[in-house]
């Protein structure tokens, strides 16, 4: 007995999702260039969200220690 095949489900609304924004940003060059602006903000703003994450962990693992002085946040030349 043989399953049938199904199509993921998952697979298939990101298909949808893919196919619609390709159809939407290529109507025009304007469409292309507002499309193209708003993949560059969103992935900045994920990436914004990944460095305050990483900043709240930090101020959680060291609060006010002086081992926090031995981690280097930024380097300061001079």
């Amino acid at each position: 007995m043989s399953r049938p095949q199904t199509q993921s489900v998952k697979g298939f609304h990101w298909l949808h999702l893919i196919t619609g924004w390709n159809r939407w940003t290529g109507a025009s060059v304007n469409r292309g260039i507002f499309g193209a602006a708003l993949t560059v903000a969103t992935f900045r703003f994920v990436a914004k969200l990944f460095s305050v994450g990483k900043e709240l962990t930090v101020a959680k693992t060291f609060e006010t220690s002086d081992a926090l002085d031995t981690y280097p946040l930024w380097r300061v030349e001079g």
